[in-house]
């Protein structure tokens, strides 16, 4: 039994090896990364925690849809986006990566072998040489 099995959650997917969690209540932080991590239905959780991969409690998620379209837009298309909308999406992609994502006790052998699969080929859109890890991560998710 992983740390996620201790409240109502579903299960949403896979990103790679780790799968993704939807928590259905507020399970309480007692300290932003700690291994027994808290996370409430506005979050997805990376990984389950003890029992299973450390957990990476994912926040804003506005900012990773955000961060993904404008990737994505051509420049076009932001043409044809009002300035209201388009410093609206601008705001929520650029936010500081530590607020969005939380680490909770990842040792940096999981930091490693997180990074090798986000360069994986077996990924619908592998890790760039020259992308952070971090922005491939809230990417990958917002899509």
């Amino acid at each position: 039994m992983s740390y996620i099995d201790s409240f109502d959650h579903e299960y949403i997917g896979q990103l790679g090896y780790l799968p993704i969690y939807h928590p259905l209540e507020t399970h309480e932080h007692v300290k932003w990364g700690d291994y027994d991590f808290g996370a409430d239905p506005t979050n997805l959780v990376l990984g389950g925690g003890s029992g299973e991969h450390p957990g990476l409690v994912l926040h804003r998620l506005e900012s990773f849809v955000a961060k993904f379209l404008l990737d994505r837009i051509t420049e076009d298309d932001e043409k044809l986006m009002s300035e209201d909308d388009r410093s609206f999406v601008v705001d929520l992609a650029f936010v500081n990566y530590s607020e969005l994502l939380e680490f909770c006790d990842w040792r940096i052998s999981e930091i490693a072998s997180f990074y090798e699969m986000a360069k994986s080929s077996a990924m619908n859109l592998p890790l760039y040489e020259d992308e952070m890890m971090e922005e491939w991560l809230v990417k990958s998710i917002g899509e």
